[in-house]
């Protein structure tokens, strides 16, 4: 209908999105709410995240249930908003926009539009229905770094400052740079050296 203005997005567009997909932030820029919230439907690795919409008397609601957000926006900007997402999701000739009901946390439900790919290899199904979940766990890399995170940044040695007191305090971003220097440094005095 010409009012909807609420989009479900699962994948590149979610608010917390791990991929640092160029578009994301302009494209949520202007919008009202985002919001969690799931919808019946059954999701893909296909290199990117795909999902086809599952009937709601689908027999095993845990593996037919997409996780992700609604994000929802003033009418004065839903057109061009809908139009940025349709040029995103490469609508209609890659995905296709679809109209689903979401859940919201609070049990409310809401009308919206879902880009979804029914014609999507179904080798690899997410079954967590969580695309940035999945993302995280599949990268292991990005697991590692939430790893030591989750271990409260242990310290390596050179980390302390003059007093003893570890010096970035759980700041990840000064203790990486701090790392890369310290490796940087070391690599001067020893070139066939690679840290």
């Amino acid at each position: 209908s010409s009012n909807q203005r609420a989009f479900f997005v699962y994948g590149s567009l979610r608010p917390d999105d791990v991929s640092g997909m160029p578009w994301r932030e302009d494209w949520l820029e202007g919008s009202i709410s985002q919001q969690k919230a799931t919808i019946r439907g059954r999701m893909y690795d296909d290199e990117y995240a795909c999902v086809v919409l599952s009937a709601a008397s689908s027999v095993v609601p845990s593996k037919n249930t997409v996780r992700g957000y609604i994000v929802t926006y003033p009418s004065d900007i839903y057109r061009m908003k809908l139009k940025d997402a349709d040029e995103i999701e490469g609508c209609p000739d890659l995905y296709e926009r679809e109209k689903t009901t979401a859940t919201l946390e609070s049990g409310d439900k809401l009308e919206c539009w879902v880009y979804t790919r029914s014609t999507c290899s179904k080798r690899k199904q997410v079954a967590s229905g969580d695309w940035v979940a999945y993302q995280i766990a599949t990268d292991k890399a990005v697991a590692k770094v939430n790893e030591f995170k989750e271990d409260g940044f242990q310290v390596y040695e050179g980390q302390k400052n003059s007093k003893g007191i570890p010096a970035f305090k759980g700041r990840l971003s000064a203790m990486i740079d701090e790392m890369v220097l310290d490796a940087t440094l070391l690599d001067r005095f020893e070139v066939d050296r690679q840290v």
